[in-house]
């Protein structure tokens, strides 16, 4: 009460986890860069755990919703497989990613991209499947196909941008160019 806290069990357990963080984690719930939820999560990893995903989010300068998103991924795929977080992080398809020249916002989408392949490799090799076609399928500016969220129900929205009937003659007839390819599309990424 004389914080300002409320009484609580839950809160008082989760700065009793907080006090024994290692420093790099205390720093992050310091400075509110991450939550105390998060910092309950940390606490399952061993400190070079911490320390190697403490380095990660600095290297990429991860805002709070990324670091959050970050960690829970390699949280799971690290349980998931038995496997280090340090171990996840020191692979081949990461470090050539951070030791490349590309600007840091590519750098932080690849690593995103490789960990969500790594956590859900069904859904990552349906996306790459649905990307490809539909970078063969050269659809022309104004008309936007995608897919529903996580590929869940095989439904696909279609959207045109037009400005004048002539526009949407062009691309209603762009569309009827490319049916039989927008079939096969969506019955080989449904199967």
């Amino acid at each position: 009460p004389l914080l300002g806290v409320s009484k609580s069990y839950e809160l008082l357990r989760r700065y009793l986890v907080l006090a024994t963080a290692s420093e790099p984690v205390k720093k992050l719930a310091v400075s509110e860069s991450i939550s105390l939820k998060e910092v309950l999560l940390l606490s399952k990893m061993t400190r070079a755990e911490q320390r190697a995903f403490v380095k990660l989010s600095e290297r990429l300068q991860l805002g709070v919703n990324l670091r959050r998103e970050f960690l829970h991924l390699l949280y799971e795929i690290s349980r998931r497989d038995d496997i280090k977080i340090t171990e996840l992080l020191n692979r081949q398809e990461i470090a050539q990613i951070l030791n490349s020249s590309q600007r840091l916002p590519k750098q932080v989408e690849d690593v995103r991209r490789v960990l969500r392949s790594w956590r859900y490799p069904e859904l990552s090799d349906v996306e790459e499947k649905f990307h490809s076609l539909m970078r063969a399928l050269k659809l022309p500016t104004g008309i936007r196909f995608q897919p529903s969220e996580f590929f869940e129900d095989g439904t696909y929205s279609l959207s045109l941008s037009i400005q004048t009937a002539e526009q949407l003659r062009s691309l209603l007839g762009e569309l009827n160019k490319r049916e039989a390819r927008l079939s096969t599309l969506i019955t080989t990424v449904n199967d």
